[in-house]
């Protein structure tokens, strides 16, 4: 049995520009009192623990405190990522393009080149879109360290207690923990970048497949502190201990001594772990808001999760009403962070921090710490404790207390471990996290999750055999604008089936409403499978009385049913006269490149009821790790933009043997207004009215109801085009294939036509732009800012 430790921490504290150092060593416990003049003890009396720390807290100087995660700018601003085709080497491609090849493709595919001086990055980007050599090219995120150390003082571990590992044993299994971060402290090394000496507490661990992707070598030693904190907060065991001592370790370094690095380090460092025998993956760092999840970090975290890996991330330090990415994936457990509430540390009494990002996407909390109070009223920080280096010196051991995303990550992984540890599969290590965790009421809608995470809960649910399988869902949404007398209301339905193809009833859906006016909002499901989620309502006319430009996305989180949330795949309705269209867009040269979205007239609609014009689109991209998205925006979001307009002949579609007439489909040209940044590029297509063949107002009509309902499957005779009116889903089931070779629609969900090259939906192209504030639209392209991978 390991009891409660009393620990005296010898470590620095950063701020006002300042670094004090209170003790360190290089592998030997240097105590600050052992000098006679130092002890506070009176002559004849026994120096006691509580006499230690009281003395050292009376020396040590204010603490600052911890700032909060500032936004950092998204994409690396002269490199891009670049997958060449089959046949072509990117060294090919540099030199055809004018440009410096970087790094030559690794596991993942990609490489990556710079940009050559005379072109901006999105024209670059472009350049590289339109040859036929590159399989994908897109922005490279710039990835951060997030989480604030503060000054070290002697803690309790309230952190064990709260999530019952006061007791664990030491795993004996070889299980590894792959840690993604900035090096670890695993080794007693020296070479022409300098000495690093091993932590001690690590010293009983296993260190497997090191790689340091920064610099490219097979010595990833922490030359910052952070990855070392991280490691030691899983595995120490020593004067520190971990959540599952001495548990096996994969250092990779992704991140610099500056606590930064690039998306592809990451995505090639999420390779290397699948590839070495990962058991779990532990991301203590996050992008940013403005990131989109790119086809490569999809397909590496998609990769990983099949091959039997559990995926852990930070949900982020920013204090936003946002899941970040890697965390926001669905495959992956996305961590808020607590901090103790009071001195009933075994019991766990939490409380959320004020940096935690909130949001019903998050899985569940755990203690992540907060250096800036003290609730438990032990006398120090209710910070995380861990052994490390000294802030950039890699010579030196220190103790020091971090609070953050990060620190809830690492705790949830020596959690995973132990279920592993029991026998347990990743998939039903991610059940039993979520069914363990303790309610908390409320907690989906203020961003707790599923709960508090308790090792003993999940452990005893995994032993009743309940963590099987939870629940899927797939959502399709459908947006449109409601008129609400001089207001508009955006709405989003929902419509959801579970793992059967059943329709889902009573199942509560939490969403994300961003735009001109943002939300988190919830509505449940009737015996049809669906619901309405709604806006905030906003004023028509703006104040010089014109029709208001304004955009919102919905992102449908998670869905909940018994208490059990899970993350919601996306799903999109297909009749047959959605595949007509598209089969008759192919046929339109001039069109090629555009992205599709669908109209909304302005008028009383027999669904809908009175409606405000509008355009939307829905994400029907190819990626799995995306929570369903929907996008809805008023005309005036293209008003400086040009658009011609298309007849689109129906006929001669080899759909169909009678004649259809034509629709005029209307193709904005939206370079200029904002919008034209990769990925979305410059152009929209919008289907608008129809001529002459009276479908618009048949079960085959195009109105979005129709086509997203499933309603109506259409009466033409097409025995080669099976979508009638099911569901399109983004992940093979039992019941629905995503097989759409020799498909109109199989064709765009490709990347080659009305979606982008670089491989994102609709939806995730267009929010991809940029972001909308207030009640005027203020697109950013991706390309212009970053989005930080923060270590929260």
């Amino acid at each position: 049995m390991r009891g409660r430790r009393y620990l005296i921490l010898l470590a620095l504290l950063w701020a006002g520009g300042a670094l004090w150092q209170f003790g360190t060593h290089d592998g030997t416990n240097l105590n600050p009192f052992d000098d006679p003049g130092e002890s506070p003890a009176r002559p004849g009396q026994k120096l006691t623990m509580a006499d230690r720390i009281s003395s050292f807290l009376q020396r040590a100087p204010s603490r600052a405190p911890a700032a909060r995660q500032e936004q950092q700018p998204a994409y690396v601003e002269r490199q891009v990522m670049v997958r060449p085709a089959m046949g072509t080497s990117l060294a090919e491609l540099a030199e055809s393009h004018g440009a410096f090849l970087v790094r030559e493709p690794r596991h993942s595919g990609h490489g990556i080149l710079s940009v050559p001086a005379h072109f901006a990055r999105e024209d670059f980007l472009g350049v590289l879109h339109d040859d036929a050599r590159v399989s994908y090219a897109g922005s490279m995120g710039l990835i951060y360290g997030a989480s604030e150390p503060e000054t070290s003082y002697t803690v309790y571990q309230w952190h064990l207690g709260s999530v019952d590992a006061l007791e664990v044993q030491p795993i004996t299994d070889h299980l590894v923990v792959a840690v993604l971060d900035t090096g670890v402290a695993y080794e007693t090394y020296s070479d022409d970048s300098g000495s690093y000496v091993q932590a001690p507490s690590l010293a009983s661990t296993l260190f497997v497949a090191p790689w340091d992707f920064v610099n490219d070598d097979a010595h990833p030693n922490d030359d910052h502190q952070h990855g070392t904190h991280i490691t030691s907060v899983i595995s120490s065991d020593g004067a520190v201990m971990g959540v599952a001592p001495r548990t096996s370790i994969m250092p990779v370094k992704v991140l610099g001594a500056d606590n930064s690095g690039i998306e592809l380090d990451l995505i090639d460092a999420i390779w290397h772990a699948a590839d070495n025998g990962a058991d779990v993956i532990n991301m203590s760092l996050s992008f940013g808001p403005e990131y989109v999840l790119s086809p490569g970090l999809d397909e590496a975290l998609q990769a990983a999760w099949d091959a039997g890996i559990l995926l852990v991330a930070a949900a982020g330090n920013a204090g936003g009403e946002y899941v970040s990415y890697p965390a926001a994936h669905v495959n992956v457990l996305a961590v808020g962070a607590t901090s103790s509430k009071d001195d009933d540390i075994d019991v766990g009494h939490l409380l959320a921090t004020d940096y935690t990002n909130r949001n019903p996407g998050i899985d569940f909390v755990a203690p992540g710490g907060d250096v800036t109070v003290d609730n438990n009223e032990d006398g120090v920080p209710d910070g995380i404790l861990g052994e490390t280096i000294a802030l950039n010196d890699p010579g030196t051991i220190s103790y020091v207390l971090y609070a953050g995303t990060s620190q809830a990550a690492a705790v949830a992984s020596g959690a995973a471990v132990q279920l592993l540890a029991a026998g347990a599969t990743h998939e039903d290590a991610y059940g039993a996290l979520h069914l363990g965790a303790k309610s908390l009421g409320s907690e989906f809608i203020d961003g707790y999750g599923q709960g508090k995470l308790r090792i003993e809960e999940a452990d005893k649910k995994f032993g009743e055999g309940k963590t099987g399988a939870l629940p899927s869902y797939y959502v399709a949404i459908m947006p449109y604008l409601k008129e609400a007398g001089s207001d508009i209301e955006a709405k989003f339905e929902l419509t959801a089936m579970d793992e059967t193809g059943a329709l889902a009833d009573g199942v509560e859906f939490y969403a994300t409403i961003t735009g001109t006016t943002s939300a988190i909002v919830k509505c449940k499901t009737n015996g049809d499978g669906r619901c309405e989620l709604k806006a905030p309502k906003v004023k028509y006319l703006d104040d010089d009385g014109l029709p208001r430009a304004a955009a919102w996305a919905v992102n449908v989180t998670t869905g909940k049913k018994d208490n059990i949330g899970v993350h919601p795949r996306t799903a999109f309705f297909a009749p047959d006269a959605l595949e007509i269209m598209l089969a008759a867009l192919e046929q339109e040269p001039d069109l090629d490149g555009s992205l599709l979205a669908f109209h909304w007239p302005e008028g009383k609609d027999p669904d809908f009821d009175d409606m405000w014009e509008s355009y939307f689109l829905v994400d029907t991209g190819s990626g799995l790790g995306g929570t369903p998205l929907g996008v809805i925006f008023t005309p005036r979001l293209m008003a400086s933009g040009s658009e011609t307009s298309y007849d689109v002949d129906l006929d001669g579609t080899g759909l169909g043997g009678t004649p259809l007439g034509t629709v005029l489909v209307r193709r904005f040209d939206i370079e200029g207004t904002g919008l034209g940044g990769t990925p979305l590029g410059n152009r929209l297509l919008g289907f608008k009215s129809f001529d002459g063949s009276g479908l618009g107002g048949t079960p085959l009509g195009f109105r979005p109801p129709q086509m997203f309902s499933g309603s109506g499957t259409g009466t033409f005779d097409a025995p080669d085009v099976y979508l009638d009116g099911s569901a399109v889903l983004m992940a093979e089931t039992a019941w629905c294939s995503t097989d759409l070779t020799d498909t109109a629609l199989g064709a765009s969900l490709d990347g080659t036509d009305w979606f982008t090259a670089e491989g994102y939906g609709s939806a995730t192209a267009f929010t991809a732009t940029g972001h909308v504030e207030g009640e005027v639209i203020e697109l950013v392209g991706s390309g212009a800012g970053t989005a930080d991978l923060v270590l929260p």
